[in-house]
């Protein structure tokens, strides 16, 4: 008999939040950030206000965990439109992507995370 592994689903990651209304917003990812995932930290670019990968490293605003993917998004060519949970939910900490971030980076976008009102657990 085959052996069926059932994919990530969206929304996976989170453990709670009062309302979709409240808590999920939609988004413009910026063009060139990829095909990201849900469960995917994000950050803000500075200059436009778009989202982008959470990036410790980076200098244009991405530096600071702002928000969650909530689904799938592929921004690889061109801007693409993205709902994310953006403030009061709890989260699996296990079960959310960093990128290329080390564990300073990866603590650093909890905190960020937390001061957002999303809280890891």
């Amino acid at each position: 008999m085959a052996i069926y592994n059932e994919p990530a689903r969206p929304l996976e990651f989170l453990q709670w939040m009062p309302h979709p209304s409240y808590s999920l917003e939609e988004v413009t990812v910026a063009s060139g950030a990829g095909a990201l995932k849900a469960g995917r930290v994000l950050g803000i670019i500075t200059s436009g206000g778009k989202y982008s990968h959470y990036d410790n490293g980076a200098s244009n605003g991405t530096e600071v965990a702002r928000a969650v993917l909530a689904y799938d998004v592929d921004a690889s060519a061109a801007d693409a439109k993205a709902t994310i949970v953006a403030r009061l939910a709890v989260v699996k900490t296990d079960a959310l992507a960093w990128g290329s971030n080390d564990s300073t980076g990866i603590t650093a976008g909890l905190a960020d995370l937390r001061a957002a009102t999303i809280i890891p657990r």
